[in-house]
């Protein structure tokens, strides 16, 4: 019985690579619905995986556009992962978050905030060491309350987010630029367009210093 169940295993690890492999080669072509057919007949082989279903969700949220899909495989990845890792694991609150975008792709802003408080909560109180994750809740949240036209709370959550990134020893320059820009809008949209200039001035700056100028981003910075 051990063999078999060994041999078994082995059928099942050596499918699950070979749906990688044609995952990733069908992705490279942006053939992207049958990349995630491949993702989909992997996480099939081994139905207690939360981190194989999740990589299904990613994929049909950003490159499939298959939100509802998206939604079920992470809500699947979320009870996996919560009976697997503990329902306070950096996993899971990484699965809150992303649940919580689908939300605001499908205009669901209760929903996505309930989500987005979850994730903060277990940064907050279990890995508060790791300041960019923080950053990136808090930032989820400005971006939720801009979408609400919430401009004050979206501003108290973007410079909450910006003052964990100035700490932070890993930030990359991304992180910074984006930040300036979300600010850079919610001043413009507060009318403090001195300010707003300011932060976009910073963000085409630091952009241009490590990623060069030619190319859309600093397009759509200009």
């Amino acid at each position: 019985l051990q063999k078999a169940e060994a041999v078994q295993q082995a059928d099942i690890d050596e499918a699950a690579r070979r749906c990688y492999s044609y995952f990733e080669t069908f992705s490279a072509q942006h053939m992207n619905d049958t990349a995630a057919y491949y993702l989909e007949l992997r996480a099939s082989l081994d139905t207690t995986n939360s981190l194989w279903m999740s990589d299904v969700a990613d994929f049909n949220y950003v490159y499939v556009a298959d939100y509802e899909k998206a939604l079920t495989y992470y809500n699947t990845a979320l009870r996996l992962a919560t009976s697997e890792f503990g329902e306070n694991d950096h996993h899971v609150a990484s699965l809150y978050t992303n649940i919580g975008l689908v939300m605001e792709t499908l205009g669901r802003f209760d929903e996505e905030e309930e989500y987005a408080f979850k994730a903060l909560n277990i940064w907050q109180t279990y890995y508060p060491e790791n300041l960019t994750q923080n950053a990136l809740a808090y930032n989820n949240l400005g971006s939720l309350y801009f979408q609400t036209a919430d401009l004050e709370k979206a501003l108290q959550y973007y410079s909450q987010a910006m003052e964990l990134y100035d700490q932070a020893t890993d930030a990359e320059p991304k992180d910074f630029v984006t930040m300036y820009n979300n600010l850079a809008v919610i001043f413009s949209y507060l009318e403090d367009y001195d300010q707003a200039l300011e932060y976009m001035q910073r963000a085409l700056t630091l952009y241009s210093e490590h990623y060069g100028t030619e190319n859309e981003t600093i397009a759509a910075l200009y």
